[in-house]
Parts: structure tokens; sequence; C-alpha cells
């Protein structure tokens, strides 16, 4: 309810229509973009892009360990917008199955396959999340002006620090400020 999927999706269709960027210009043309959903249970990445696709990130971590382009090539929902989406899981049974370890080891072949990997994480801090933080550049933490979302925020700022984290990786993001 904060707007992460929004952020997230919004971002990754910005970052795929960039005409100029510092990447590998000498490739030409627009930066290659993914955007996954990783809020396995609620993730609405997919409905955000209109985008209905055939496969999910549970195909992906059944074989972590050896993926390959053509694999994450049959997986992703190529969007108009250029960015590419692996939705969430779409089956209650494969959500059980699917483990830090798997979810690490998927991220890490789309790190090698997209110039931009931008991952829609939900509001908890599990092992997942912690696997994804460790592969981030940069981790968005969203939350609004209410005393129990700048406490939670304040919480977790506190968790990263303490367990030694990077926190120049850090960004806030302040969601509905001055809005209703």
């Amino acid at each position: 309810g904060m707007g992460a999927t929004q952020l997230a999706t919004n971002l990754a269709v910005e970052i795929a229509q960039l005409d100029e960027w510092d990447g590998q210009p000498e490739l030409g043309g627009r930066p290659r973009v993914a955007v996954v959903d990783l809020d396995f249970r609620t993730g609405q990445v997919a409905m955000q892009l209109d985008a209905q696709p055939t496969y999910t990130i549970a195909e992906l971590c059944e074989t972590a360990e050896s993926i390959d382009t053509q694999m994450i090539e049959r997986a992703v929902f190529k969007h108009q917008t250029g960015v590419h989406v692996l939705a969430r899981p779409t089956e209650p049974s494969q959500i059980d199955r699917i483990s830090a370890g798997q979810c690490a080891g998927a991220l890490a072949a789309l790190q090698e396959h997209y110039d931009f990997v931008i991952a829609d994480l939900p509001a908890r801090w599990d092992p997942t999340a912690r696997a994804v933080f460790d592969m981030s550049d940069i981790y968005m933490l969203i939350f609004q002006l209410m005393v129990p979302c700048v406490r939670t925020t304040d919480r977790m700022l506190h968790d990263l620090m303490s367990t030694g984290y990077a926190m120049d990786r850090v960004r806030l993001v302040c969601s509905r400020a001055g809005g209703e």
C-alpha cells in the first residue's frame, strides 16, 4: 500500500526508455531492463504493467544453478515498453519451494543478462530480502509520514546498520508526501 510496486514498475519503464545512458553505448540501443516480482504471495508487478506472463520466477528457481540465456528469454514477459517482466509464482505450492538461495541464483543470472534488474520485494525482512539486498547496488526503502511507518523504517535502518550493511546504498523514498 506504500506504492513500491508502482515505483518499481515506473522506474523500470523509465530506464528502459533511456536513449542515452552510461552503460555500453558502443552496443547501441536502450538498456536491457528486467523487473522481478519477489512478493510471492501478493505481488502485482505483472498486473501493474497489464502483462499476461506464461512463466514466472518459480520456473527459473527450479533450475537456479543452470540458468542460461534461452531460459531467461522464455521465462520473462516482454512488455511493449521494453521492460522484461518476471512475475511472481501463480501457484501457492510453488511459493513454499523457492528458497532464498534459489532466488539469489535466479537474480544473479538476470544480472548477467540485463543492464538493470529492479526487484519489487514484500515489506518483510526475511532471508530472501537479505539475499537481494546483498546483491543490490541501490536499495530503496519506501515509507509514509505516519508514525508507524516512520518507526518501522527507523527500525529497519538500525537493523541494517547493526548488521553491517553499506548504508550508502540505501535510499529513502517518502510516498505520498504532502498528499492525502
